[in-house]
């Protein structure tokens, strides 16, 4: 095998190592962008049970506004826990050629060799360098699905906690206000 055969081997062996890392990569992103949206539904669960307290113990004594106030908070929790809720859902996304492609390929390649009954280190090579290429192909749609999915993720996540912050904002301006009055 030439230098040059040898040399495109080896970066092609490395594109699809940087394609694993970066399956990698993107499947924690998705694992902690769902945790964090976890932990966005139990803090707007704590405020939301919080503000029925509060609505329970001084629903008659404070002023309509701090009232309106108050619901308005809830409705912005809810709405934060709506929008964590629609992280978790299930968002399917392309899987990645790991382990059985590999295999594919492998069999792919010896398959064509016994077929066309190639001999030469340089046959051997070309063919498996085809079904390299053709292996690095198929990273792309799961790549690519795992980008927009944790892109998807991470603005539904960004609205949850917008909405979270809103309401603990206005809840704890209820709470405040009505240990004043």
């Amino acid at each position: 095998m030439s230098e040059k055969e040898k040399l495109e081997i080896e970066l092609l062996k490395e594109v699809l190592a940087r394609y694993e890392a970066e399956q990698k990569e993107l499947l924690e992103r998705y694992r902690n962008l769902d945790t964090k949206a976890q932990i966005t539904i139990v803090a707007s669960g704590i405020f939301i049970t919080a503000s029925g307290s509060l609505v329970k113990e001084v629903n008659n004594t404070l002023p309509p506004q701090i009232n309106l106030f108050l619901a308005c908070g809830i409705l912005c929790l809810a709405l934060s826990v709506t929008c964590a809720i629609s992280v978790l859902l299930t968002k399917e996304v392309k899987s990645s050629p790991i382990g059985s492609g590999y295999l594919k390929l492998a069999d792919d390649t010896l398959k064509f060799i016994e077929k066309e009954k190639l001999t030469t280190e340089q046959e051997i090579f070309k063919e498996y360098a085809i079904n390299m290429r053709d292996q690095i192909k198929t990273w792309k749609p799961s790549i690519t699905s795992y980008r927009d999915k944790c892109e998807l993720k991470a603005q539904q996540l960004k609205c949850s906690q917008q909405w979270l912050l809103f309401g603990l904002i206005i809840v704890s301006f209820v709470t405040i206000s009505s240990i004043f009055l």
